[in-house]
């Protein structure tokens, strides 16, 4: 009891975490992104040393507990998810402290070969991010699949799964490719109803028994709203960045 009261305490201070820790050190260093440690803005240099290794923790803490250690198939491919992941994360990373440097930072751009520049753009706005959202919703579903916890009261990863599903939502906004929350999302409710059907119970009752199920359909839902809000208030997908924010 007191070994499941203890992964109880740490599955909700690690989806909190999740939820705000990235989201929270985004908003700060974008507030002074044109500041410089060596050649690199301090936003990508906070996302390389405090960011990256923080989601590599979380992310594997979170799934041992969820999947366990038995070493099943759920286990090894969460664990090959978050090497994708990261993967993912290190290209997007990269290809966008070189693009912003040369382009925001320094006025580059010009004399950039425009082969150069399209190979850049496409590892850093399309191909890293596709890898990493997919891989991060894939675990997402992989550990709503795999949730065995119970007793947690709602508000507790309700809430969390909310300010996970806004970071989504802005983060694949900012990535230019819309589609991806609202497609990533809809798989994640739809194995919701799935898993529902497995267990001959209802979706309501998924969201009422299983904390982690819970978290990660309000993440979905939390997504699929902030998406169509944004498209409402700004007549379309503008990138967060272009409007100055």
């Amino acid at each position: 009891m007191i070994n499941e009261n203890r992964s109880l305490r740490w599955l909700i201070a690690l989806m909190w975490g999740l939820a705000v820790v990235p989201s929270l050190i985004a908003l700060l260093t974008e507030a002074n992104k044109t500041h410089l440690i060596w050649y690199i803005r301090i936003v990508d240099f906070c996302d390389l040393v405090v960011v990256a290794p923080f989601y590599l923790a979380s992310l594997l803490a979170l799934h041992v507990l969820i999947t366990g250690r038995d070493r099943r198939f759920a286990y090894w491919l969460g664990v090959a998810l978050i090497g994708v992941f990261m993967y993912g994360h290190a290209m997007h990373l990269t290809a966008n402290a070189v693009s912003t440097f040369s382009t925001e930072i320094r006025d580059y751009r010009s004399i950039i070969p425009s082969d150069s520049y399209a190979l850049l753009h496409f590892l850093d706005e399309d191909l890293g991010h596709w890898i990493l959202f997919a891989a991060y919703y894939g675990l997402l579903g992989t550990w709503l699949w795999e949730d065995r916890f119970s007793g947690v009261a709602q508000v507790v990863t309700v809430v969390p799964g909310i300010l996970l599903g806004i970071a989504l939502a802005i983060a694949v906004v900012e990535s230019s490719h819309a589609w991806i929350a609202a497609v990533g999302s809809a798989l994640l409710l739809g194995l919701a109803f799935l898993r529902s059907r497995r267990e001959h119970s209802t979706f309501a009752q998924l969201w009422k028994t299983r904390p982690v199920g819970r978290f990660v359909i309000a993440a979905a839902i939390t997504a699929i709203i902030t998406e169509l809000l944004y498209w409402l208030a700004m007549g379309g997908f503008v990138q967060p960045s272009e409007l100055g924010y």
